[in-house]
């Protein structure tokens, strides 16, 4: 940044206004209130902080537990399958995808694992 730049921001106005203050004195509008996001903007930031958690965990399954547990949980945002639809998909019969699904809730269940989950619970 330029010695120009830096004194032009020094000199420029640098009244703030809370996001609580009306817009007009005759209104019971604030300012807060004319700006998008409101209330659903905590939600989304939850929901991407969850998503971020789910991934970082899901990391520490093999791969194809991960894609198993991913896909009969709909954890990518689409619903999820059956242990049959995923067995088809992989070639396995039912009860192994079964068996494989149990293990790898078994190892997310560890402390190590579940309570980086179990904040977003609440």
């Amino acid at each position: 940044m330029s010695e120009t730049e830096i004194n032009n921001i020094f000199q420029s106005n640098t009244r703030h206004t809370s996001l609580d203050a009306p817009v007009h004195e005759a209104e019971d509008v604030a300012m807060g209130d004319l700006l998008e996001g409101g209330s659903d903007t905590d939600d989304d930031v939850m929901k991407d902080s969850l998503r971020n958690e789910i991934r970082r965990v899901l990391k520490s399954l093999s791969p194809r537990e991960a894609e198993i547990v991913n896909a009969y949980f709909g954890l990518d945002g689409e619903n999820g399958v059956t242990i049959e639809q995923i067995g088809q998909k992989y070639d396995l019969t039912k009860e192994r995808i079964r068996q494989i699904k149990e293990r790898a809730i078994k190892r997310l269940q560890k402390a190590r694992y579940s309570s980086a989950l179990k904040s977003y619970l609440g």
